[in-house]
Parts: structure tokens; sequence; C-alpha cells
């Protein structure tokens, strides 16, 4: 439902690392491109690697592809 994107952004910040973990699949499983920035923002701020792989594959189901290296 449109109306949950809210909530999956606060359950993002849960103290429980499970919580985060499915709120940002749910995330990259709705289709939202505008919840790129948003999840790009907490993969660079999380220190769990589990959190990590979540979001980048949250990123690629949105369509996120890494930009080449020099």
């Amino acid at each position: 439902k449109p109306e949950t994107y809210n909530d999956l952004l606060t359950f993002l910040d849960n103290p429980n690392p499970n919580v985060a973990y499915m709120a940002i699949n749910s995330l990259g499983r709705r289709g939202d491109k505008s919840a790129i920035k948003i999840i790009y923002t907490k993969i660079e701020r999380s220190y769990y690697w589990y959190f990590q792989m979540y979001a980048y594959q949250a990123l690629r189901n949105l369509g996120w592809k890494q930009k080449k290296l020099n």
C-alpha cells in the first residue's frame, strides 16, 4: 500500500537489525525509484555488512547501477 512507505522509512532506523533488513528489502521490492537516494545514504552509514547486502540488492531491484571505476 502506498501509505506504508513512510512506515518503511521509519523502520530503517529500528534498533532491531532484522526489522531494518526487512524494511530495506521491502523498499527495493516496491519499485519506487525515489527510494534510491535514501537507500544509498543508509548503505554508506551502516556498519552491518548484512544490511549493506540487503541495501545493495534493493538498489539493484530499483534499477540502480554502480558507476565504473576509472
